[in-house]
């Protein structure tokens, strides 16, 4: 259907109309007021009172028609946009003319388009608002939020009457429902829709609205309150079931039971549960200690470990003990003090098997969370005395709560600290009722090295569903659905059994209405264009949603799989923030746990909605969440710099002196820790960070040197032979030729040169 096109008469919008338009006007008069309207509207657009339904005039083919209306306006203005603006009004003026908006003006900067005066019908306001939230959405792809620039597109719209006039099969629009709705668009800020409280009225039951403080002024009536256009109330699924068994995992499950119940008598051991991403790893873990039910062990301490977790050593249980101490966020100190009161009161009540004095426990694991230690250590020692520190810390725990599980979430992302702090645990499980759970993506060498290093080890491998349980899972999650013969032997043969795409593929169906219903039951008419991967359903479902919607998913991507409400809040700068987290929850692409946080319901999801950033998107809001973090945390930095540092490193280059920063601050912080691996890997991104002259060559010698002495403390000694003398070239030393050895010389050979180095 091709558009009407636009012209201006003194007075009038034209615009044409098909030949078989029937109008439906005459007028009458509000009995509290006296003001005339038409006939067809719902109450007075003067005083609001209701108005009972009248009797349908005649047809009146050749006559000014009074006629209740939607009018929408798009306003753009903007230098730096004009050469996109033509592309731009021909994407808008398509999707409304296919939503049967009739175009009544076109201009390069403005868009006028009303609903209900072609073709009158009741839901002429619910059919503009929806219409408008698709242009808002095509408006938001060719203006992304990181967009610079002063381009303005502004959206306004009122519901009122208007005056048509249908002259040889044009039809002439006019009236101050025009107007108005081009004054709510001047008032709107950018990507903004502003609406009249007459259409508010009309669509309040189908999208969400919200007051602000504008007004309609309307001379010498009184103004009309505004409100602001939010995202449309989603229908209720058909009988989708959030919670439904577990489908396929009977016997996985039964063995985490099992493993849990010897904790009772006095024995542990370790479970890996690993798999492909969406086969339920995480799910399966749940349901178990879900069943377990009252039997369940007292402490069940979870963590997971995040993509910028191999930054952090020990960062596992780090955040393992923030999880039972409820500290998260809290400052250093305040995490020290709680440390310290508990490990005394576990003195008393369990005695602790362990050389290390209580101070010096508290110490280490209080340095987890940034604390500085008090006396010099040497580095070995310290990674050495935090793991027996972290050891004697749980024995006594388990011991004292007859019972403890471990829960360690995406383990492939763990620091290999923490990974090696986790081996050495393992080897006391059989003796203590300590059970260790972990999850990860499959990895058949990280399996071996945990399977050497427990006796009461086990690995349970997630399979694909069979066809039978995929159908039982369909039936579990909309038992109101039949799916015809064709759609489910598509889920069968194209999703390998992977219940995460499966139930992706059906929240879609749902999401876009491609599940009409049929009496009481749902059911899919033909065939449907099924998803080709896991992601692919992923970035599907992202496709549902509406632009503030889907702009939270992605800013929170970048955040992590966890975050805040308030920080989401803070950077978007969004009153539908919190509707936005409600509808994506609603939703199930997000979980709420409670105090405002919220976590990716899947790894996947998260991925994915960080996939469709641009990469100078991702380096815009990579940067505001850092600045965000340092706002928050103020003089408490020492705790997360190593987060700070991812996010920089991802700011691009206007992030670049805070990344090298802090990936300095960490690297430091790292070989205080105990962990010259990590320490090394932080100053070999230093390096690489400040190519290009962006670090002076004493600074760059000053890093080599901290590489020179990590590659000595890990045994790397031609490597630390190689980054000295780097070092000192650098510098222009005459003592240059002292370090101009073999490689694999001794190390009491570097003696003089590396602490000329490491003195600059």
């Amino acid at each position: 259907m091709s558009p009407p096109v636009a012209s201006l008469r003194p007075g009038y919008m034209i615009g044409s109309a098909p030949s078989g338009w029937l109008p439906f006007g005459g007028s009458m008069h509000c009995p509290a007021c006296g003001t005339q309207g038409p006939t067809n509207a719902r109450f007075c657009y003067s005083c609001g009172q209701s108005r009972p339904e009248g009797p349908t005039p005649a047809h009146l083919p050749d006559q000014d028609m009074l006629v209740v209306a939607t009018v929408v306006t798009v306003m753009v203005s903007g230098t730096h946009v004009a050469d996109g603006v033509p592309a731009l009004l021909a994407a808008l003026v398509a999707t409304a003319t296919e939503a049967e908006g009739l175009i009544v003006q076109q201009d390069l900067d403005r868009l006028v388009i009303a609903f209900g005066a072609l073709d009158p019908r009741d839901d002429h306001a619910v059919l503009a608002v929806t219409t408008t939230l698709a242009l808002q959405a095509i408006i938001e792809s060719w203006q992304p939020e990181s967009a610079g620039g002063d381009g303005l597109v502004r959206l306004g719209i009122h519901s009122g009457p208007v005056w048509a006039e249908r002259r040889h099969g044009a039809l002439a629009v006019a009236g101050t429902t025009l107007h108005h709705a081009w004054q709510l668009a001047l008032q709107a800020k950018n990507r903004q829709i502003l609406i009249s409280e007459p259409t508010c009225r009309l669509v309040r039951e189908q999208v969400h609205t919200a007051p602000v403080p504008q007004v309609l002024d309307r001379s010498i009536e009184a103004p009309i309150a505004v409100y602001e256009l939010g995202a449309r109330r989603l229908p209720s699924p058909p009988a989708w079931q959030t919670h439904s068994p577990l489908i396929g995992r009977q016997r996985e499950c039964e063995q985490v039971r099992t493993m849990a119940a010897q904790l009772r008598g006095g024995h542990g051991g370790v479970i890996a549960i690993t798999g492909e991403a969406g086969l339920g790893k995480s799910r399966l873990i749940a349901e178990a200690k879900h069943d377990l039910g009252d039997d369940a062990p007292s402490a069940w301490l979870e963590a997971r470990a995040q993509a910028w977790a191999t930054l952090r050593p020990n960062g596992l249980f780090a955040d393992a003990l923030a999880a039972l101490f409820d500290v998260t966020g809290e400052p250093p100190l305040v995490i020290q003090a709680r440390l310290a009161q508990h490990m005394h009161d576990r003195d008393h009540q369990v005695p602790c098997e362990s050389e290390l004095p209580y101070a010096r426990r508290v110490a280490l694991l209080a340095h987890l969370f940034g604390v500085p230690l008090s006396e010099p250590s040497d580095v070995g020692a310290v990674g050495d005395e935090t793991a027996l520190a972290l050891a004697m810390f749980l024995r006594q725990e388990a011991l004292h709560r007859n019972g403890l599980v471990l829960v360690f979430d995406d383990v492939q992302w763990a620091d290999e600290v923490s990974l090696a702090t986790l081996l050495s645990l393992m080897m006391m499980t059989s003796d203590i009722p300590l059970l260790i759970v972990l999850a990860y993506r499959t990895d058949v060498g990280l399996s071996k090295r945990l399977n050497t290093a427990a006796n009461w080890f086990q690995e349970i491998v997630l399979s694909p569903l069979n066809s039978e349980e995929i159908r039982a899972l369909i039936t579990a999650r909309l038992p109101a659905v039949h799916l015809s013969s064709g759609v489910t032997e598509e889920l069968l043969v194209h999703t390998a059994g992977n219940p995460y795409y499966i139930e992706e593929v059906l929240k879609a169906l749902v999401e876009s209405g491609g599940l009409p219903s049929d009496g009481d039951m749902w059911m899919t008419t033909g065939r449907f264009s099924l998803p080709k991967t896991v992601r692919e359903a992923a970035m599907g479902r992202l496709g549902n949603l509406t632009p503030p919607q889907r702009r939270s998913l992605q800013v929170a991507s970048v955040i992590g799989r966890t975050f805040t409400a308030a920080m989401l809040r803070d950077l978007l700068v969004d009153a539908w923030q919190d509707l936005a987290l409600a509808e994506l929850t609603r939703s199930d692409l997000l979980v709420s746990i409670g105090d405002g946080r919220y976590v990716f319901r899947h790894n996947l999801t998260q991925e994915v909605a960080y996939a469709t950033l641009t990469e100078t998107e991702r380096a815009h809001w990579h940067g505001a969440v850092a600045g965000w973090l340092e706002r928050q945390h103020g003089h408490h930095l020492s705790e997360i710099v190593e987060l700070l540092a991812w996010h920089y490193v991802r700011a691009g280059d206007g992030g670049r002196p805070q990344a090298l920063g802090y990936l300095m601050k960490a690297a430091e912080r790292a070989m205080q820790q105990g962990a010259p691996q990590t320490a090394l890997h932080h100053w070999q991104d230093v390096l690489a960070l400040g190519k290009d002259h962006f670090l002076p060559d004493a600074a760059r010698a000053r890093v080599l040197s901290q590489i020179g002495e990590a590659f000595l403390l890990t045994g790397q000694t031609d490597q630390a032979v190689g980054a000295y003398q780097a070092a000192l070239v650098l510098l222009g030393s005459a003592e240059q030729a002292v370090v101009q050895r073999k490689p694999g010389a001794d190390l009491a050979t570097l003696e003089g040169a590396p602490n000329n180095v490491k003195n600059m």
